[in-house]
């Protein structure tokens, strides 16, 4: 899954941290960089790009404005997303970030919630539904205690599975300790996924159904697997498009 760049700027730290640690906390796949003012932030775009940058209105050498209009000015990064966050309620003052080109505009102060929001609706990458489960048509084994079962795998996340498994005696109950192999989009497989029953459902009406749903959340901490996860998920989304 593609990181998304944002640049975080504002004059007061406290301001640059709260934005930061909410966002890298909602989304492991964001890297935040932060900007003391207009001027540090235009010597960072001059040497990376980002998807996205939060900007405070008021600060000292060069403002939000002034730098929102540097951008849309520029060869190369004309396109970039702009948030700017103000305590400006007027709607004068609304009016003018817009016509200074802004994508969007929020209120201070704000919850992480709203600025993620914000951001959903201005690209559709920082919109929760990318994260969400992906449909999938592959295998699974599910080891649990000393037995296995081969089960075929129906939705992955980044998070957790859904999974479709033949009836068997000795199967895992609720949020008993799992591992699972994840069989691979070509010929590789990720092995020993760690995780946890968190749902059982019978997997049709009829009295006594053959095949059980079962869904598991990951809790995997090994980086190798995680990467390899990461790599399934991104492909498996890849294929649904």
């Amino acid at each position: 899954m593609d990181t998304l760049n944002v640049m975080v700027v504002d004059e007061l730290p406290m301001v640059r941290n709260y934005i930061k640690n909410g966002l890298t906390k909602s989304n492991s796949t964001m890297r935040v960089v932060e900007a003391k003012n207009g001027h540090d932030a235009v010597s960072k775009l001059e040497s990376d790009p980002y998807d996205l940058i939060v900007s405070g209105w008021e600060m000292p050498g060069m403002d939000g404005a002034e730098l929102v209009k540097w951008i849309r000015c520029h060869g190369t990064l004309k396109d970039t997303k702009f948030i700017m966050v103000s305590g400006r309620s007027d709607r004068e003052s609304v009016l003018k970030a817009h016509q200074f080109g802004v994508s969007g505009y929020l209120l201070k102060p704000f919850t992480i919630e709203s600025l993620l929001t914000k951001m959903a609706d201005i690209d559709c990458r920082f919109s929760p539904r990318k994260h969400e489960r992906i449909s999938v048509d592959d295998s699974i084994v599910m080891h649990y205690g000393d037995q296995s079962t081969r089960g075929k795998l129906l939705d992955i996340s980044l998070g957790g599975m859904h999974a479709t498994f033949p009836i068997k005696k000795g199967f895992p109950q609720l949020l008993d300790k799992t591992l699972m192999d994840v069989g691979y989009i070509g010929t590789q497989q990720i092995v020993g996924i760690s995780g946890f029953v968190i749902r059982m459902q019978a997997a049709s009406d009829v009295p006594e159904p053959t095949y059980i749903n079962i869904a598991c959340k990951f809790l995997e901490k090994d980086l190798g697997k995680l990467a390899d996860l990461k790599a399934f998920v991104s492909e498996s989304m890849q294929n649904c498009m």
